[in-house]
């Protein structure tokens, strides 16, 4: 019973198609399914019945057989739908009284009612209102009737859009719109995208009755509001009624004030949409309602423009004569009526143009005349009435400078030719265009259009075809071989040979690529083409050779031809001679060099195969691969490379392939040189390459600088380094300072991970020991590349302090200890320092504790010697030194020594070292100057200057301590943030020296002197006043201590001298014998 056919149709759905109830009983009786879905649309036989004429009956079984009355098709149609849209009202009913729902929405958004409306069903709207108000109310009915589809349309759109053709019953169309405005229909819905009402849809479909249904609903305001409204393209109704030329919904839409003065958004008014499709009676219509005659569209036409060029005599003779239409009103293109006549070869609207006054000779913005746009579309016809007219506008020029010969050769108008030929066929054979000297001939030749070359050689000598172009340089045959035009080739080289060569050219040239080259051949310019054809006409004409190099650059058609890639070209060049294979131009390009550097990979594999040189160098030294990798082909490159390229190729400047990728930002291209051989150091020392690399990752969030250090030799050796040089460019280059910092800190982070991640695969010792290139431990690197993260790390601090403590296990107390002790205890720490045995020596806490102390020692004897002096300089009698003398001689002695025989690092505070133990020396110099001076008046004045050295030593050994800070071993950040510190208190100190300045100089105003103006007599008496005291208690002093006071005598705060009436002792008589008696004397 079910069986179906190839449409999946069953015997119930054919029956019910059929309308044989009685077969459809049958079929049901034995259990036929009634959901059962066949056809295209997959429909229920109960979709069939309500299609079908008289299926009210089979749809009657099938309800009461269990068929739903809502189940869909394909497209969301219930069977409600489909009866309403053929009008089937009875089995409409039985639907709806089974259970159909008439406010079912299909896929599209249609109900019921929306289908009824488009068929114009009167009968079905009624009942569907008229249901849905009875079972629901009136407000569900009013909101039923003015549902929307998907599109925005409501029932009422689609009642509009009824065609009087289509009215079966008269009077049906109007009785559907009756019937929804009578529900409240809304006559102001717009549809979504067009933005139409039903107004601009009844105005399409020329429905007149529907029309005047619709306004004689409405009040004379809102006829005016509704019959005035644009839709999205600004059409109102009656745009849209004169567009289609409903005459009859024209005159409604005058009579109920639809105004003639709207324009779309391109400007046209409803006169111009008429007369663009020449309805006369419409443009009178429109015009006796006072519309303009010459009102213009946004590119300038007039009606008068639309009508000529669409070919409508008739009405062009009626604007014109009638209505006064401007005949030669011009667009914005400054092109008249009969411009456009002429370009749509307008023959009769033409005639009547000239016939009415147009002016034959006038130009557009281009200087094209009439004739010219007629010869531009080959309108020969139209270009013989102008002519006849006017003979001399066969030579007329254009703007760009080609008369009426040169645009029908381009166009390949073999007739225009002629017409032209006819009035002046010299002038047409020899005419030259003034901008780029071209002929007729060979921009038909340029154009491949054969007949126009024919009828144009046989009016010329073979000696006339071989004239070159002055602006471009080359004949008619270099510019048919160049556009591939073989039958051309072929006409004219029976008058021009293959060999002849282009000139230089004075303009522009044919081929923009080529620039201004000169002595190419036919062959070359095919060749670059790559038009086979003629590639073998010019290789089998006599005397063609194939080696033949051009002027400026030296080219062959080899090179040309692996311009673009033209793999057969090529093919037919080698074999003519192999010897092209490894020809080179004047810059020492090969033809494999062109094809890498335009990224022809086909190419590039077929001159390899032919044995092509693979490392091959031009002048500059740049291979294939060079060339390839700065165009950014990356199959290309990992072609060449695959083939045996080298990608460690230098130019002659030192640049590989890997470097012109960074250059040029080819990500691509840069990552896969990454993973082939290269320098990576040479790489980094280059600081173009660095830079350039840090402007390609910018855009690819840093990958390739992470490819460059993953697949380094080293790669925590190269981040580490890597972030220093990053870190020193964003000093130098300002503009990209922010980004070349980002770069660095990514390359110190990658460091840092690998570091950790390298320690927990093998030891932190074996890898912070381990030497680079130059011979430097790891951990070094790090301080030298200020790598702070890095050194401050964990695992690295970790291995650090095992390292400082050595093989001690002390805690903290018992080494601060045995500092102080060396401190206060100086054998302690001689026994400790010195290689006695114990080995205590070589461990470096230990180490860096005896040399702190002996820096401290040597401070002291600096103090006791230099600044405050047991014995002072002017109580000496002798140079012999004192005992912190000789130990301050023996402590500089030990550091000279030390200092000859382990150099220190002078980079950072290391210089400071040296300066120290260079003014103690200079300064044991100058004591030791003593001894050859014999006069003892100058020994003070040289211990003095020695006690200032020892003094600056002292200063530079304060400052010295910083340097044991930064001892890095231990304190391996603290060298850089000490060395910056440095920086910052010399940048404090400048400052602080011009504020200090600025505020003496303001304290030197302040106390400038200055006194009160007083007379004479006041002055004297205030002078007596003070001078006595002053002057007898001075004079009493100066007296005293003068008579008691040695001038040689040092200041009394050394202790040394007693006070006055105070015995000296023996050794202060010692001390005063070296005074001379004349000294005493005085």
């Amino acid at each position: 019973v079910d069986a179906v056919t190839n449409d999946n149709y069953t015997a119930l759905h054919i029956a019910v198609e059929s309308a044989k109830p009685a077969v459809v009983e049958t079929l049901l009786g034995y259990g036929a399914e009634v959901h059962v879905r066949g056809g295209k649309l997959r429909e229920t036989p109960l979709h069939i019945a309500a299609r079908v004429l008289d299926g009210d009956r089979c749809a009657l079984m099938l309800l009461k057989s269990g068929a739903g009355p809502n189940l869909t098709t394909d497209d969301g149609q219930t069977p409600v739908h489909v009866a309403a849209s053929h009008g089937n009202l009875a089995t409409l009913l039985l639907l709806l009284d089974d259970g159909g729902d008439p406010m079912f929405k299909s896929k599209n958004g249609e109900t019921p009612l929306h289908l009824a409306c488009r068929g114009c069903r009167a009968d079905v709207v009624r009942q569907l209102i008229e249901f849905v108000r009875d079972t629901k109310g009136p407000e569900v009915a009013t909101a039923y009737v003015n549902s929307l589809t998907n599109d925005g349309a409501s029932a009422l759109h689609y009642a509009a859009q009824i065609e009087p053709s289509e009215v079966i019953v008269p009077g049906d169309d109007r009785a559907v719109v009756r019937a929804l405005l009578d529900s409240n229909a809304d006559v102001s819905l717009q549809t979504k995208q067009a933005q139409e009402t039903a107004f601009h849809h009844c105005a399409l479909a020329g429905n007149n009755e529907v029309l005047e249904e619709m306004i004689s609903r409405m009040s004379a305001t809102d006829v005016q509001k509704a019959l005035n409204r644009q839709n999205a393209v600004g059409w109102t109704p009656l745009l849209i009624a004169s567009n289609r030329g409903h005459m009859e919904l024209v005159t409604t839409l005058l009579a109920n004030h639809g105004r003639v003065d709207v324009f779309d958004l391109e400007g046209r008014s409803a006169l111009h949409l008429a007369a663009e499709h020449g309805y006369l009676q419409v443009c009178d219509a429109l015009l006796a309602n006072k519309a303009f005659i010459n009102s213009k569209s946004r590119v300038g036409r007039t009606a008068l423009h639309l009508a000529a060029m669409n070919g409508y005599t008739h009405l062009v003779r009626f604007l014109i004569q009638d209505h006064g239409a401007a005949i030669d009103v011009l667009t914005l293109r400054k092109q008249t009526p009969l411009h456009l006549a002429a370009g749509a070869g307008q023959l009769e609207v033409c005639k009547l143009l000239l016939e009415l006054g147009a002016n034959i000779d006038a130009t557009d913005d281009q200087g094209q005349k009439p004739i010219h746009a007629a010869a531009m579309n080959n309108f020969a016809e139209v270009v013989q009435l102008f002519l006849q007219k006017h003979p001399s506008l066969v030579m007329a020029c254009t703007k760009d400078g080609n008369t009426c010969a040169h645009i029908a050769a381009m166009q390949g108008s073999v007739r225009v030719i002629e017409e032209l030929m006819k009035f002046d066929r010299q002038g047409v054979i020899n005419a030259r265009n003034k901008l780029t000297d071209a002929t007729p001939l060979q921009l038909a030749a340029e154009g491949g259009h054969a007949e126009v070359v024919k009828v144009l050689e046989v009016m010329r000598s073979s000696q006339s075809l071989k004239i070159v172009s002055k602006k471009l340089g080359v004949t008619a045959l270099h510019v048919a071989a160049y556009f591939g035009q073989a039958d051309t080739v072929r006409e004219l080289l029976t008058h021009i040979p293959g060999t002849v060569k282009s000139d230089p050219p004075t303009g522009g040239s044919l081929v923009g690529e080529l620039g201004a080259e000169s002595g190419m051949t036919p062959l070359h310019l095919a060749a670059y083409s790559g038009n086979e054809n003629v590639v073998r006409l010019l290789l089998n004409s006599a005397g063609v050779q194939v080696d033949a190099a051009t002027t400026e650059n030296g080219w062959n058609p080899l090179h040309l031809a692996c311009f673009g890639g033209h793999i057969t070209v090529v093919g037919l060049l080698l074999s003519r001679s192999a010897e092209l294979l490894h020809s080179s131009d004047r810059y020492g390009k090969t033809g494999l060099h062109i094809a890498a550097t335009h990224g022809h990979y086909q190419m590039v594999e077929v001159l390899l195969g032919q044995g092509a040189e693979i490392n091959a160098t031009d002048k500059n030294g740049w291979t294939p691969l060079h060339c390839a990798a700065r165009a950014g082909h990356l199959d290309v490159v990992r072609l060449l490379v695959e083939s045996g390229a080298s990608p460690k190729s230098e130019t002659n400047l030192g640049c590989a392939p890997i470097w012109f990728a960074a250059s040029e930002g080819h990500n691509d291209v840069l990552k896969y040189l990454m993973e082939k051989e290269h320098d990576t150091y040479a790489l980094m020392d280059d600081r173009r390459f660095v830079y350039n690399m840090m402007v390609c990752s910018k855009s690819h969030n840093n990958k390739p600088i992470e490819e460059f250090v993953l697949v380094s030799p080293a790669p925590v050796d190269t981040a580490a380094k890597l972030s220093n040089i990053y870190m020193k460019l964003s000093e130098k280059e300002k503009e990209r300072a922010k980004d070349l910092i980002a770069a660095g800190k990514q390359c110190e982070s990658m460091a840092t991970e690998l570091l950790a991640l390298a320690a927990g695969a093998d030891s932190a010792g074996r890898i912070l020991t381990s030497m680079d290139r130059r011979n430097v431990e790891f951990l070094d690197v790090l301080i030298e590349n200020e790598q702070k993260e890095v050194i401050a790390h964990t695992v690295v601090q970790r291995y650090l302090q095992e390292l400082w403590q050595g093989s001690l296990n002390w805690n903290a107390f018992r080494t601060i200890l045995l500092f102080i002790a060396f401190i206060i205890c100086p054998p302690v720490w001689v026994v400790f320092a010195l290689p006695l045995g114990h080995k205590y020596n070589h461990v470096p806490i230990i180490k860096f504790m005896s040399y702190l102390t002996s820096h401290i020692y040597l401070m002291v004897f600096l103090l006791l010697v230099g600044i405050t002096p047991i014995y002072p300089v002017v109580v000496r009698v002798n140079l012999i030194p004192y005992w912190y003398e000789w130990c301050l001689l023996v402590m500089l002695s030990g550091l000279l020594l030390f200092e000859l025989t382990n150099p220190s690092d002078k980079s950072g505070l290391g210089w400071i070292k040296l300066a120290v133990l260079l003014f103690g020396i200079f300064g044991v110099a100058f004591h030791l100057m003593g001894f050859v001076i014999v006069e003892k008046q100058y020994w003070p004045t040289l211990l003095y200057l020695r006690n200032q050295l020892f003094a600056l030593s002292f200063l530079l050994a304060c400052v010295q301590i910083l340097d044991f800070l930064s001892f890095h071993h231990l304190f391996g950040p603290w060298a850089i943030i000490i060395g910056n510190l440095m920086k910052d208190l010399a940048r404090f100190l400048a400052v602080l020296a011009i504020f200090v300045f600025g505020f003496s100089m303001h304290f030197v105003a302040l106390n400038q002197a200055f006194k009160n103006y007083k007379s004479p007599q006041e002055a004297r008496a205030e002078e007596r006043k003070q001078r006595k005291p002053f002057d007898d208690d001075m004079l009493a002093n100066v007296t005293e201590w003068m008579m008691e006071t040695p001038p040689t005598a040092p200041p009394r705060r050394y202790g040394r001298y007693k006070k006055k009436n105070e015995c000296c002792d023996d050794n202060d008589r010692d001390n005063l014998d070296h005074v001379s008696a004349s000294q005493r004397n005085e």
